[in-house]
């Protein structure tokens, strides 16, 4: 997938027209691409929920260094986290044990 900076440069080298449709086909491709990263953070999160060993999440993820995805699981952890006290605090639920 080419970066947003190559289609920035084509987007604006486009007549009027084009441009609305290629910025439309540019933000697509930006939302698809936080949908696949927010898929493989579940996917990362679930397996180590489930106790999947490091070393196969490592190797479904693409790591080369077991510390990358220590790191990833761990900054999973700290988002779900984050999203939870978020969640408890705007229902009022929050210092529920």
């Amino acid at each position: 997938m080419p970066s947003t900076t190559d289609l920035d440069q084509v987007i604006a080298c486009a007549d009027p027209d084009t441009q609305v449709y290629l910025w439309v086909i540019r933000e697509t491709m930006v939302r698809v691409g936080d949908v696949n990263r927010l898929i493989r953070h579940l996917g990362a999160s679930i397996m180590d929920g489930n106790n999947v060993p490091i070393g196969a999440i490592q190797k479904i993820l693409g790591h080369e260094n077991r510390k990358t995805t220590e790191t990833y699981l761990h900054c999973i952890g700290d988002a779900e986290r984050y999203a939870i006290d978020e969640a408890d605090y705007g229902s009022g639920c929050s210092g529920l044990p």
